[in-house]
Parts: structure tokens; sequence; C-alpha cells
């Protein structure tokens, strides 16, 4: 049975702005505006598929709009694995954000990392949070300094 698991990603996509979301070499990059005003762009690496829809849709054990879910047992995830979409050697999660209001983001990747941009008198600060979540096992700190994952080697431009 398909069940979902609520994570704590280090943002929040409780009332946020309507999500852009680009495809860049095998990466997928996440852009949007949360209820503090501040920019989130979160970067999924090795992406196998991902899904943007409207209608509200649930797994077993998600119970909130306006959260983020790893869904195990995923029968999305399983269609792709078995039709050799997937490394062997990665460890790819089936991921949901829930945008209440707006959407329903669901993708399938080896891991995430996360940016927010905040405004502030001194002009455009940036904080990021590294959350490279892939089969390593290894914490986010141990993990970022060494991760060979694309998107936590981008550190994209943040007065674009």
């Amino acid at each position: 049975m398909e069940l979902a698991k609520l994570i704590q990603p280090g943002f929040s996509t409780a009332d946020a702005e309507y999500p852009e979301i680009y495809q860049e070499d095998g990466d997928v990059v996440l852009r949007y505006k949360d209820w503090q005003e501040n920019i989130i762009e979160v970067f999924f690496a090795e992406v196998m598929a991902f899904k943007w829809q409207m209608a509200e849709m649930f797994y077993e054990g998600e119970d909130r709009d306006d959260s983020c879910y790893v869904i195990e047992n995923s029968k999305w995830l399983e269609t792709h694995m078995q039709q050799s979409m997937a490394s062997e050697t990665e460890e790819y999660n089936h991921y949901k954000f829930n945008f209440n209001g707006c959407g329903q983001l669901e993708i399938l990747a080896t891991s995430f990392t996360k940016k927010t941009y905040k405004r502030s008198r001194e002009g455009l600060a940036s904080a990021a949070f590294v959350l490279c979540l892939n089969s390593t096992k290894q914490t986010p700190l141990q993990q970022a300094p060494h991760c060979e994952r694309s998107s936590c080697r981008k550190t994209p431009d943040p007065l674009k």
C-alpha cells in the first residue's frame, strides 16, 4: 500500500504563490515565493519523472494540503524502476509537494537541495540550506561539501 510520510524539508509550501517548474540537464528546478515573500528554489537531482496537477489527490497518511511528503511503496516509482528508467546504483524517492490552493508537484528524484533568497536593507541576501537526501544516507552537513549531484554544485545567480 502506498503511504505518505511527512517530511520537514526546511521550507514551507503553505500559502505559497503559484510555482514555476523548469527542467535543466536532467534536473528539475522548482521556484516560488513563500508566504513570507521569500523566494524558494528547490533543485531536484537525477529526475526520472515529474508531474504537476491542480486537482487534489491524496495518499494514505497524507493529512495536509500544504506540506511535503515522501511516498513509500510508490506504484509510480515501481513502474519506472521496472522499465529500467533508473540506474541500479541510485536510490530514488517519490516526493510530493502540496501547494494548498495551487496544486501538487510529484517528482521521482534521488535528492533535492533548497535555497532561500530574502530581501534585506542591504539588498538580496542568500541563505542556502542543503538537504541532499540520497543513497549515501549521510546527514546534510556531511553530504554537502563533497556531494557530486549536479544540483548541489549549482549556485544560480540570485539576481536573475
